[in-house]
């Protein structure tokens, strides 16, 4: 993949489906469609991703799918990921 994150388009396809494209592909190409994102009646978002993206397969909205897509194209590689902060187990 290119490292333009603004190449990526959400399209509706159907009421609760949308796809995710790569503009920088043309349209017969494999590369173009990158993930087809579903929304359950109760509003969970799950995404199928067709390309290899490493990104989870949840998500709180179909915006939320692109904006992270965005955020990992746009990086870096030699930037280190944002670190998760760790805590110590509950105790009960």
């Amino acid at each position: 993949m290119t490292r333009d994150p603004h190449r990526f388009v959400l399209r509706r396809t159907a009421e609760r489906e949308w796809v995710i494209l790569d503009d920088s592909y043309p349209p017969a190409d494999d590369r173009h469609r990158v993930a087809r994102i579903s929304e359950t009646l109760d509003g969970d978002v799950t995404v199928e991703w067709m390309q290899s993206v490493p990104l989870p397969t949840r998500h709180i909205s179909p915006r939320a799918v692109v904006q992270d897509l965005r955020i990992w194209v746009g990086r870096r590689p030699s930037e280190r990921p944002v670190p998760i902060p760790h805590r110590p187990p509950v105790h009960s």
